[in-house]
């Protein structure tokens, strides 16, 4: 809540959300992630959520770590793929690199059918 602040979001409403076992949510307009593409489970799991809770022509915006896998298979294309067959479509894709590290990071949005 405090970085919404920080950042000029005033009237942003922050949740916390356990993917598996989500919890009534009003639906939104859009809604913010960071690494949350991390185990195999969330690849269908936040999909299936974001289905639910975005309006028509909301948005999905995230930050991933290029190239994180479970078991040997990258997440990001299945997930990628998860949303194309909900009829979700992608918007914004961009990968960035953190100075002074080898890390590479993937910013995307898509937006709700």
């Amino acid at each position: 809540q405090q970085s919404t602040k920080e950042n000029g979001f005033d009237s942003a409403k922050v949740v916390d959300l356990d993917w598996e076992t989500p919890e009534s949510i009003a639906a939104a307009d859009l809604v913010l992630a960071s690494e949350v593409i991390y185990q195999r489970p969330t690849v269908d799991l936040i999909p299936a959520l974001l289905q639910k809770i975005l309006r028509p022509g909301g948005r999905f915006c995230a930050c991933e770590q290029v190239g994180r896998s479970q078991d040997g298979i990258c997440l990001f294309p299945l997930f990628c793929a998860e949303m194309k067959e909900l009829g979700f479509i992608k918007v914004f894709e961009e990968k960035h690199s953190l100075d002074g590290s080898d890390l590479e990071f993937i910013l995307f949005q898509f937006c709700a059918p």
